[in-house]
């Protein structure tokens, strides 16, 4: 078989394993950061006649990362949520530096929002986020989750920079959770390869600001302005590989490390229950 009979197939078992979830459930939700894997999700979707609620978290920072994503709404007329976060954590690892925030989906059920962090090149010209006031200090609250599966773009394949580059793992087609909310991951064996096929064959359009076509891969371009996963940031005074005093360039003095103070981000393995934006 060549690569578009194999990626037919794989629409066909991606469409089948939709269709069982939503016969299945009564009120499915797609979480969705209209980045490369969830816009072919979305798409397939959209192709079989099923226009579905989207959970789509965002900052209220740099609104240029999200230009992309709010074209695509208007597009395909989507219902998008957003709802706050209920704690945080830090993680330090690997050359990444995030600060997770962990959202309600369910009875004692919780899904890690990854923000990644970077030092911008120079603090006096650039626009960047204090990590503790923006991101650490940002509202928090309860949220009642009122779907019964959420279906994500999660692939089995893909890596994450906080994982050192290693594979996910996905164990699932479908997760069930007891008391809980149900997930379904359509492209589980989706490669990357296949995702960009997926976007020529079906002219699936791209964030092009932020992705480009390598190797027959989609990858993020190396300048992060257009990437709403990436977020330039001051984060010094709440890294513990920071020493107990740092400079704030914000304020343009020193002030006290509190990393100490602060929760560090349980990640999971290979049990996916995490999503980046």
């Amino acid at each position: 078989m060549n690569k578009e009979d194999i990626l037919e197939k794989k629409v066909d078992d991606a469409s089948v394993i939709i269709g069982r979830v939503i016969d299945a459930y009564s009120k499915p939700v797609v979480f969705s950061g209209f980045g490369k894997d969830s816009m072919v999700l979305l798409n397939i979707m959209i192709s079989m006649g099923i226009k579905p609620d989207c959970v789509f978290f965002r900052d209220p920072y740099f609104p240029i990362k999200y230009r992309f994503a709010n074209a695509m709404i208007e597009k395909w007329n989507l219902r998008t949520y957003h709802y706050p976060h209920c704690s945080i954590g830090l993680f330090n690892r690997n050359n990444t530096f995030e600060v997770v925030r962990y959202l309600e989906v369910g009875v004692r059920q919780h899904l890690a929002f990854c923000a990644r962090l970077y030092e911008p090149d120079d603090f006096s010209e650039e626009e960047y986020l204090c990590a503790l006031d923006d991101l650490v200090h940002m509202p928090m609250g309860r949220f009642n989750f009122p779907w019964d599966v959420a279906l994500s773009g999660a692939r089995r394949s893909e890596t994450k920079a906080h994982t050192g580059g290693k594979p996910s793992g996905l164990k699932y087609v479908l997760k069930q959770v007891v008391s809980g909310c149900d997930w379904a991951y359509p492209l589980r064996d989706f490669t990357a390869e296949d995702i960009c096929l997926y976007h020529m064959v079906y002219d699936v359009p791209i964030h092009e600001e932020r992705y480009e076509i390598k190797g027959g891969k989609i990858v993020d371009r190396a300048d992060p302005t257009h990437n709403p996963d990436a977020r330039p940031a001051c984060f010094r005074c709440i890294d513990k590989c920071q020493g107990d005093q740092v400079w704030c360039p914000k304020k343009n003095l020193p002030v006290n490390n509190i990393s100490r103070t602060l929760p560090e981000a349980k990640m999971p393995d290979g049990d996916y229950e995490q999503v980046e934006v």
